[in-house]
């Protein structure tokens, strides 16, 4: 179907820029989401018109899509550009593109619900590079010393997610963000998230840090979600829902 290709091509197209300005900078013009927000726009229109689209389907893809932007925005979980980014692909794909190369595993029952997911699927495994990470560049047993006491499990939570970086490859924000926080006396708590909306208190944090001559810092950093949703977005449209594959697999 010509249509599912041209909405396939365009989705493509606007998460491969806004994934390498993501990467690059961390920002993304609004414009972007606009322009492809409009054809998504337009495509809709001529397939509701040509019958090939139906009301109901639109506007649940829709709801769904604008609802995951209100609830992750509320909570926090996204920036600004991703929760765009999650609207228009909503607007592009209200249902699954039909592709010759499709190899569904489960198929899809609401499309931008499993783009979402798919990705947070992904960008969860993430933790995996991150142990790694730590395990070949933290090699002493005292990365845990000279910080405010912690458990064992914030210890491990902390080595899962934040990485253990020398002081001076760490970038700042939008890129990394100190897992570390300076209080009275100068003693230093390490922290299981950051605030990634205060760029200006990070980047005090890193240089009140730089000058007490630390070598290394645990720091948190800001995953490329464009790219991860990019990533979701092919995985959805090729194999189907990854979660509800697992969820089928076990309940048989």
């Amino acid at each position: 179907m010509i249509e599912s290709a041209i909405r396939f091509a365009l989705t493509i197209g606007m998460l491969s820029y806004s994934s390498y300005k993501d990467i690059k900078t961390r920002e993304i013009s609004d414009l972007v989401w606009i322009i492809f927000g409009i054809a998504g726009l337009v495509l809709n229109i001529y397939e509701l018109y040509n019958g090939t689209l139906g009301w109901l389907t639109l506007l649940i893809a829709l709801g769904f899509s604008l609802g995951l932007s209100i609830v992750t925005g509320y909570l926090g979980l996204f920036g600004g550009a991703d929760l765009l980014a999650i609207v228009v692909i909503g607007l592009l794909n209200p249902i699954t593109p039909t592709l010759n190369i499709n190899i569904p595993l489960t198929p899809a029952v609401i499309f931008p619900l499993t783009v979402l997911s798919n990705s947070a699927l992904i960008g969860a495994s993430g933790i995996i590079i991150v142990f790694f990470y730590n395990m070949i560049h933290v090699r002493d047993e005292t990365i845990f010393q000279g910080y405010e006491p912690i458990s064992i499990w914030w210890r491990i939570v902390i080595f899962f997610t934040g990485l253990n970086k020398k002081i001076e490859n760490i970038r700042g924000p939008p890129f990394d963000y100190p897992l570390e926080k300076v209080g009275e006396s100068n003693a230093i708590s390490l922290l299981i998230m950051p605030n990634f909306s205060d760029d200006k208190g990070a980047l005090e944090t890193i240089q009140k840090l730089r000058s007490m001559n630390r070598e290394r810092l645990w720091v948190s950093y800001s995953l490329p979600f464009l790219l991860i949703l990019g990533i979701g977005y092919i995985s959805a449209t090729l194999f189907g829902d990854f979660i509800l594959s697992i969820v089928i697999w076990f309940i048989h």
